[in-house]
């Protein structure tokens, strides 16, 4: 039998579809510099419509079912399984903007269109979100996003089917100074498309966005006039009013900015407006935009956490993996809230211990006294801790003069598989899954999530990791390329010293030279997805699943995934399912490979979008799947009991991998039982996710920083994936083999107890 990829189905409607003329949507709206011109400032863009191909044919996959009795289990009630991502930006949103202009080696403008195209014909979705960042949308833009989302539908609509189904979003996107004050990143998306179902704006955690590296950008209009789009984009946002506070907010007007600063405040809005919509967090262990050590304990709250739009986390995407918790922190603190540096341990290196290390080799080499080095080296270490949060950790501009390789690999999880730059344990979705609190006549308060995988690609390419190829086009790549780039991005050259210095704003040149980029731009990845268990195509079908958890991520591969709970009362249960039980619990998981991708485009693809398109979009990579699936070599299942109050320590609670289950090599796959006979003797309630573990294969910056280890599995040596040009070839993609793999949504059984006052489970 042929095993073509399920998705593929989607692929025969579009080839029968007929003819339509390609939309041409523009943003008629702007005026002056900013004019919708097709390249910088287009905010809508051309799209492609679907074209018939009376040649064109494509064999019809095999439904889930038929997988299943190939590997000889029963198959799941629905049959549908559908990938998309729902983390997408074009360059409506400002940060997405400046990493496209020329002037910074940019690529030039890919608005919402783009994305449209490159799902449809590119990665070949079933589905995505457009997220465009809201603390920069105005009410404008956010209506012209509405717009060519549902050109795009219609452009694929096949009666009541639809081969790519849009939804439209924003990222809500806030970052607090301290532990107590910040929460972090979600994506709002809402299920219909029609404009009485929509918010008129979206809405900001935060007042008007102006950039302050508006001054260094409008000095650069001289060379580069397409900056001019920007500097305009930031002076429509600033006549913008902000909406009033505490009024309805479907009595206020259109054109104003909608503000709320609080995850509670988000939720209040969108109670108001009557929206069905699902918030999802992303980004919870990065050390990109979280102030250090962050603490998600603070989060566990009736209001946050009993929200039911708040069903899903983000666990991976390009910027690395928030899975996986550990004991290490990044500071200690001593009665009075006095940071401390913490010693190595044997998978971490703190940065702070670096710093140290750093100024200490330089001080011995000028020959100065013993004691002057060991005083300059803890003044290093604190500095470090001490440096002020700004967006990003700014740490390293602590040690002047030092290059991104004499940092090694401090700051990251060096035991975790591709985490994200500057990994907080704080924050992983494991850590997260853990906390809990149990209330006297109440159930206890705890977060539910299922897991989703997306891109939170910049450059509307939704879906990117079909394959890994062109990481210089795809990921978030901070370029560096040109003079004006190294400016905006790296900080203020300055002599290596063989002393600290305090880490203050006159150090950088603008504020994204907060950031490493040499070490952020290594560790940048193609995505992830998410797939959906879906009883047909429907925008309901998906909808019902993502509000059910019937979700699993993956970590871009088209991996097959079931993972369902068989002994429940009344039958068999799928992943995301909450529910208490007097048995302990009973397990069944299946899991296919992704199939093995050929390279360049179906023929047809060519037919529909001719050559000079399917190289600015696609770059001549497109989702071009062959007979043969990778193998599944194993299944990881992991067991976490939730806290009982939040001073229960965490270590312990989390059992990582609790069990590996082999597979055997089949093409088909792998399916596996297991149970929990621990379950009803300990008493404690507890959650079951699956990762299902693919073959070694090739990806883009898969070894990250690239160590060489001395015999104490020290790392002594890095080669970093550089946004230089001069350093790494943009022709490079930094290929290293990796386990690419798929996570399932847990699984929540809890001891059976008596009746609360609050609904058993969400």
């Amino acid at each position: 039998m042929s095993l073509r990829p399920i998705v593929s189905q989607r692929l025969s409607r579009i080839l029968g579809f007929p003819a339509l003329l390609a939309l041409a949507w523009m943003s008629s709206a702007i005026a002056g510099p900013h004019k919708s011109t097709g390249t910088l400032g287009d905010l809508g863009g051309n799209f492609t419509g679907a074209r018939a191909d009376p040649a064109g044919t494509v064999t019809k996959a095999p439904r889930p079912a038929a997988l299943m009795k190939s590997l000889r289990a029963s198959p799941p009630p629905s049959d549908e399984i559908l990938f998309g991502d729902l983390h997408v930006h074009s360059t409506v949103s400002w940060d997405a903007f400046v990493f496209s202009l020329p002037v910074f080696g940019g690529s030039g403008a890919h608005p919402p269109a783009d994305a449209c195209d490159f799902a449809r014909y590119c990665s070949a979705l079933d589905f995505f979100a457009l997220t465009d960042h809201a603390e920069t949308l105005t009410p404008r833009q956010w209506s012209e996003n509405k717009r060519v989302l549902r050109q795009c539908s219609a452009v694929g609509q096949d009666g009541d089917d639809q081969d790519l189904i849009t939804f439209t979003g924003f990222e809500w996107t806030q970052a607090g100074s301290t532990r107590e004050n910040h929460y972090g990143h979600r994506n709002v998306i809402f299920r219909d498309q029609d404009e009485a179902r929509l918010p008129r704006r979206a809405i900001s955690p935060m007042p008007p966005y102006f950039d302050p590296d508006l001054p260094v950008l409008t000095k650069m209009r001289t060379r580069e006039p397409r900056v001019s789009g920007y500097v305009a984009m930031m002076q429509e946002l600033s006549k913008v009013p902000v909406c009033a506070e505490n009024v309805n907010t479907k009595l206020l007007p259109d054109n104003c900015f909608e503000v709320a600063l609080r995850p509670e405040d988000l939720s209040r809005k969108l109670d108001e407006g009557g929206y069905d919509a699902v918030v999802i967090p992303h980004g919870t262990a990065w050390g990109l935009s979280n102030p250090p050590s962050a603490d998600w304990a603070h989060e566990l709250t009736p209001a946050i956490a009993n929200d039911p739009r708040q069903q899903l986390i983000e666990v991976y995407s390009g910027h690395g993996n928030s899975e996986e918790y550990r004991d290490w922190r990044e500071y200690q603190l001593r009665p009075g809230g006095t940071k401390v540096c913490p010693e190595p341990s044997k998978n971490y290196l703190p940065m702070c211990w670096q710093a140290g290390r750093i100024i200490r080799a330089r001080c011995e080499t000028a020959g100065l006294a013993a004691a002057e080095c060991d005083r300059r080296e803890r003044e290093a270490r604190q500095r470090v801790l001490d440096a002020p949060v700004t967006f990003a950790a700014a740490g390293f501009l602590a040690a002047p003069g030092a290059k991104s390789e004499d940092w090694l690999d401090a700051g990251e999880c060096t035991d975790c598989w591709l985490p994200t730059w500057h990994h907080n344990p704080l924050g992983s979705v494991q850590y997260i899954l853990a906390l809990g609190q149990d209330r006297e006549d109440l159930d206890p308060l705890r977060f539910r999530f299922g897991m989703i995988g997306s891109t939170d690609n910049h450059n509307a390419m939704p879906g990117e990791g079909y394959k890994e190829v062109s990481r210089w086009n795809s990921i978030l790549l901070m370029r560096l390329s040109t003079p004006d780039a190294k400016q905006f991005f790296l900080p203020k050259p300055a002599d290596p010293i063989p002393e600290s210095r305090p880490v203050t704003p006159e150090l950088y040149s603008s504020s994204w030279a907060t950031w490493d980029v040499e070490r952020t731009n290594t560790m940048s990845i193609t995505g992830g997805l998410v797939a959906v268990h879906a009883t047909d195509r429907s925008r309901g079908a998906i909808w019902d699943a993502l509000k059910t958890r019937n979700v699993y991520a993956t970590s871009g591969e088209r991996i097959l995934l079931w993972m369902d709970l068989v002994n429940a009362p009344g039958g068999r249960r799928p992943m995301g399912t909450g529910i208490q039980l007097n048995v302990n619990p009973e397990f069944e998981v299946k899991a296919a490979g992704a199939f093995v991708q050929a390279p360049g485009c179906p023929d047809f693809q060519k037919r529909v979008l001719g050559a000079k398109r399917l190289e600015t979009l696609c770059h001549n990579e497109c989702f071009n799947p062959t007979s043969r699936r990778r193998q599944i070599t194993r299944i990881e299942v992991v067991r976490i009991h939730p806290q009982h109050t939040l001073t229960e320590p965490v270590r312990g609670l989390i059992e990582d991998p609790w069990l590996t289950l082999p597979c055997a090599p089949n093409e088909a796959g792998c399916s596996v039982r297991f149970s929990d006979p621990d379950f009803l003797r300990t008493g404690r309630d507890a959650l079951y996710y699956v990762r299902a573990i693919q073959e070694p294969s090739p990806a883009v910056n898969g070894g990250q920083m690239r160590c060489k280890f001395d015999s104490q599995g020290r790392c002594t040596e890095v080669n970093l994936c550089s946004g230089d040009p001069a350093k790494t070839s943009p022709t490079d993609d930094c290929l290293e083999a990796v386990e690419e793999r798929a996570w399932s949504s847990p699984i929540f059984v809890d001891v059976r107890r008596p009746a609360k006052r609050t609904a058993a489970l969400p």
